[in-house]
């Protein structure tokens, strides 16, 4: 897939008709591309309204070093930015990951609704690596499937619009 911002946004008008877009950023070199991509892909189309969000999870020494460079980063682009602190508390025998990503998607449903569409980062590498994860697991068809482009968690719309891009690209 090409990535050109034209090209996105034919991708993400694929996939949702939602008119607030959010793009998960981390601040690391997958949410940066999405990011810096979906912003020239919706500049000129007063449809769309872009905002960036940054979880907070405190697991990293380095965290608050990570707001500070999204907020430059968006100011840069002069793209809002919402951070939201949580707790990703390990209960029972998670891991850190899997207690951060529940708090994550924990925060994205209460903040976003049914007029929003969130954006992940994950591309053909991420899908690879998950399908063999899952493999590995035990997983059955269903699992085997891999990540989908497109899914809801309630009204939550998530989308993937690069999940069929290497990370090469």
């Amino acid at each position: 897939m090409n990535l050109e911002p034209e090209i996105l946004f034919k991708t993400l008008t694929a996939l949702s008709d939602r008119p607030r877009v959010w793009v998960a950023y981390s601040g690391g070199l997958d949410s940066h591309v999405l990011l810096h991509l979906m912003h020239r892909a919706l500049a000129n189309n007063p449809v769309y309204q872009l905002t960036a969000i940054h979880i907070h999870h405190g697991i990293s020494a380095q965290a608050d070093d990570w707001v500070k460079h999204c907020k430059a980063v968006c100011a840069a682009l002069d793209c809002p930015l919402t951070v939201l602190y949580v707790e990703g508390r390990v209960i029972g025998d998670q891991s850190p990951e899997e207690a951060a990503r529940k708090a994550r998607f924990t925060a994205f449903q209460n903040l976003l609704g049914a007029e929003d569409c969130l954006c992940l980062a994950h591309h053909a590498s991420d899908q690879a690596e998950t399908i063999l994860w899952r493999l590995l697991r035990g997983s059955g068809p269903q699992g085997l499937g891999g990540m989908s482009q497109k899914m809801h968690r309630g009204v939550l719309e998530i989308v993937r619009p690069l999940l069929h891009v290497s990370k090469t690209a």
